[in-house]
């Protein structure tokens, strides 16, 4: 087991990609470029020899205002068409035609590579990269790991205390990154203790995290053993409600922020700060501060703070020692099986909860806020 750091001293090299056309071309066949879902695309006309479609092809993806064909430079020599990306930043790129006898083919004849790339021995310490059982250590504000992040890599420890790991959702030119947005490692422990960007998904390795940035932190995790503990700052786990995920146990202490994706479904939830959870949670327990359930939850223990009941989900038993259970934000009509009251107060104006089994104790309920 080794320890290593990232230091992103790599020298920036440019992707390059060589499209080639040939074969026979015909009026009205077409001939496309794509990055992202964006294309450019040359339409043939009569008497076009394969070396006019490439260079009509170029022409057009040299002229494109589309930001993901700005970035890259566009060059034609007889049938060839040479796409160069920026330094450092890799870029995908596809070919397709509409002939019956004309062709087109792309390859890439140089990787780009850079001082934000996990993959590249020379940004490490030890100039060799991270391999399974090792520790890794991204410990300086400078650092950026964006790109090669790996596969299949099963680390002892990772901690973070300063710089950034991931890309955000939209590039710096304006579009939605079509490039791995997060750093993709299994790890027994991950600790994020700063940093100006972070995004890591942990795959299905039993992992335990805690975040005390300052920052906001995005994870993806996917065990039923795994933990989550929101320290300090935000902690949105699957932001995106299109993923899916589960934990043991997520955790987030007074001060700080946690957001649980609809996607996302943990065994326990222990929240004295601010929480929202739009997944679905087996047992909540809010002890400070606020705590809003968008999505499901079995059991809500309340012992303090403020309980936002904003669902139609039913909750099968409601335990309620001290604070607010709030419900005049959402009036929609919505279902408690079995509320144990025993302090605190019910703020339910609207009138919209169905008790199945009344309210326990047998005390008066407070129905105004």
């Amino acid at each position: 087991m080794a320890k290593l750091k990232f230091l992103g001293i790599a020298q920036k090299v440019s992707q390059v990609d060589e499209v080639t056309l040939g074969g026979t071309w015909s009026a009205g066949e077409t001939a496309r470029l794509t990055i992202n879902g964006k294309y450019v695309q040359y339409v043939v006309v009569t008497s076009d020899t394969a070396a006019l479609v490439a260079a009509g092809l170029q022409a057009l993806a040299d002229a494109s205002d589309e930001p993901e064909f700005e970035e890259i430079t566009f060059t034609v020599a007889s049938t060839k068409i040479t796409a160069t990306g920026p330094a450092g930043i890799p870029f995908t790129m596809t070919v397709s035609e509409g002939s019956a006898s004309g062709t087109i083919a792309t390859s890439t004849t140089i990787n780009a590579t850079g001082p934000w790339h996990w993959s590249n021995a020379a940004n490490w310490l030890t100039g060799s990269v991270p391999a399974n059982s090792d520790e890794v250590f991204v410990e300086n504000e400078s650092v950026e790991i964006r790109y090669g992040f790996p596969t299949g890599l099963t680390l002892a420890r990772f901690v973070m205390s300063a710089g950034s790991v991931g890309l955000p959702d939209i590039s710096s030119n304006g579009y939605t990154e079509y490039r791995s947005t997060y750093l993709t490692i299994s790890s027994a422990v991950v600790a994020i203790n700063g940093g100006s960007l972070v995004r890591i998904s942990t795959e299905s390795a039993n992992t335990v995290v805690t975040s005390q940035s300052s920052g906001t932190v995005d994870l993806k995790v996917n065990h039923a053993s795994a933990q989550v503990h929101a320290l300090a700052g935000t902690v949105r786990v699957f932001p995106s409600d299109a993923d899916t995920g589960q934990a043991s146990i997520a955790r987030c202490n007074s001060g700080a922020t946690l957001e649980l994706g609809a996607g996302f479904t943990v065994a326990t939830v222990l929240t004295a700060g601010q929480c929202t959870i739009r997944g679905a949670v087996t047992t909540l327990t809010v002890e400070e501060q606020e705590c809003t359930l968008e999505g499901s939850a079995t059991t809500v223990n309340v012992k303090g703070g403020t309980f936002d009941y904003e669902t139609t989900s039913t909750i099968t038993t409601v335990t309620m020692d001290d604070g607010i259970f709030e419900c005049r934000n959402d009036i929609r009509a919505k279902t408690i099986t079995t509320f144990n009251l025993n302090g605190g107060q019910l703020s339910n104006p609207h009138r919209v909860i169905t008790f199945t089994n009344g309210v326990q104790p047998g005390v008066d309920l407070l129905q105004a806020g």
